[in-house]
Formats: structure tokens, sequence, C-alpha cells
């Protein structure tokens, strides 16, 4: 069978949450008008971090070019601190943001010890949106996957013990 088989795809669902939901530009509606082209992926649009519709998800993208470079790390860390886990496990994010790379950079060892899985993507590279979605939806579906393979060994290392002290006695 085909890594690509009709079998084995399912619908992905996608978040969207606009942090600056009052203003509009030109970059907005592309933005906008890019994730209406990603194909056959569930888009719905969140009003907050904490709305009621954010689980499950498997990838969040948020519009946040409005946040001043310098304030970027405090937005990104409160970011953090609001998106809940489902098993530990964070939803990947996408963060839709115009921060230099020298900026970036001083935040790349903090990114790095994190467990939370995101990327920043300038909006006018849009392009290569539609790969970076693949890559973080992939990403959840391992660390889903081996979330799952840790529960299956715990429950087998819990019988072995049950049948070890039915042995014993």
């Amino acid at each position: 069978m085909s890594l690509w088989s009709k079998e084995q795809q399912r619908t992905y669902r996608i978040c969207y949450w606009d942090s600056d939901p009052k203003s509009l530009s030109a970059t907005k509606l592309n933005i906008e008008s890019s994730l209406k082209q990603l194909g056959e992926l569930r888009l719905d649009e969140l009003k907050g971090l904490e709305d009621s519709k954010l689980h499950p998800c498997d990838l969040i993208i948020v519009s946040a070019q409005q946040i001043p470079e310098d304030s970027f790390k405090k937005w990104l860390h409160k970011s953090e601190q609001r998106i809940k886990t489902k098993a530990g496990i964070w939803v990947p994010v996408i963060i839709l943001a115009k921060i230099s790379f020298p900026y970036l950079n001083e935040i790349l060892i903090n990114a790095a010890k994190n467990n939370w899985y995101f990327d920043v993507l300038d909006p006018s590279h849009l392009d290569s949106l539609p790969i970076r979605v693949a890559n973080l939806l992939r990403i959840h579906d391992h660390l889903n996957e081996l979330y799952r393979y840790d529960q299956m060994l715990n429950n087998m290392q819990s019988q072995i013990d049950r049948m070890e002290n039915q042995l014993a006695k």
C-alpha cells in the first residue's frame, strides 16, 4: 500500500486565530486566502487561545503581524501558557509575524529547550505554508503515536506486574 493511499488519510483540523481581529489589511486577506487553499483540511476560526473549540486540534495558525518585535518574546511566552496540552502533548503552532533573523536567533536556545513545536513565518513567505503545515502535522502525529505506545507499554507492564504477583502467591 502506498504512503499516500486514501485508506490512511484522515481529515486534519487546523484552528486559525487572528490575534488582532479589528484590523484589516491586504496581508491579512492574503493569509486568509492562503489558508482556504490548503486542501483537504478542516479549518476552524478561534476567538482566542482559550476558545472551547480549540481541542481537539492538530495545528494552530496565529496571525500576529501586529506584535512589535521587541514585545514578541513576551507575547510568545504568554501564548504558550494559554495553550493547553492534551495528554501532555502541545498543539503545534505556526505564527505569522514579521520578526527579524537576529531577534529570532535570540530566542533560539529557549525554543530548542521547549517541548512546544512552533514556527514563525513571515507573511510575505506564504508560499512555504503548505510544507510547514505538513511538517508540523506530522510531528504532532508522531508525538501522539509515541504517547499511545507509552500507554500500551505502561499497560503491559501493569499486566506483567499483576501476573508476577499472582505467581508469587
